[in-house]
């Protein structure tokens, strides 16, 4: 849960920061690498959910603090 400005500064960066390594994850390449498929998908689905969380709590933050 974000509690101030701050939080709410560093929680953006690491929300664009994951943003950023979705937008460069190329579910293909791993696999080419020699990454089993199912593991490289796991990695992608880690990143997807870890920037849903992000997001919800700049939006509560967003709710309870900003009018």
């Amino acid at each position: 849960m974000i509690e101030n400005e701050r939080q709410l500064k560093i929680t953006r960066s690491q929300r664009d920061k994951i943003k950023s390594a979705i937008d460069k994850f190329d579910l293909n390449e791993e696999i080419d690498a020699g990454i089993n498929p199912l593991i490289a998908q796991a990695k992608l689905d880690q990143l997807h959910s870890e920037f849903e969380i992000l997001c919800k709590q700049v939006n509560d933050y967003k709710n309870r603090f900003v009018t």
